[in-house]
Formats: structure tokens, sequence, C-alpha cells
């Protein structure tokens, strides 16, 4: 994920700083670093938060006889639920 980080870093600065003959304003590069981090972190972000999900897997998974599934029993804490 950092190296995803760094490119769209490395493309913001050459589309507004390098390759322009004239370098964008310091708005035009704000708004560009703005759009690249919401778009980044909204790549990152859960889809639901985990608690959720622990709470679907559990309720969704039968337990034995006479025992509740743990949480941490869970294979969507690993994240390899999805």
């Amino acid at each position: 994920m950092a190296r995803l980080f760094m490119a769209g870093l490395t493309f913001t600065r050459l589309e507004h700083l390098i390759v322009p003959a004239e370098p964008s304003t310091r708005a035009e590069v704000h708004e560009a670093l703005d759009r690249l981090l919401a778009n980044f972190l909204a790549l990152i972000a859960p889809s639901r938060p985990l608690k959720e999900d622990a709470d679907r897997a559990r309720a969704s998974t039968p337990s034995p006889a006479g025992t509740s599934p743990s949480p941490t029993d869970s294979c969507w804490l690993a994240g390899r639920g999805r």
C-alpha cells in the first residue's frame, strides 16, 4: 500500500510541478493532494467496522454443542474472510 500511495504522490508531483511549463498554484496542488488522500483512504478503508464483521461471522457460524464461538476464532479478524 505504501508503494501505491507513493506512486500517487509522484504522479501528482509530475502533473502539477515538474511537467507543466509553469507549476500549478499552491491551491491547485493542495486540491490535488486532498483528492489523492481521500481516494487512497477510501481504497484502504474497511467496508464495515471490524467488530461488525466478527459479530456477523459469529451469528452465521453454528457453534458446537454447548459452546459459543469467540470473535477471535473467526477468520474475519485475520482478513481471510473477504
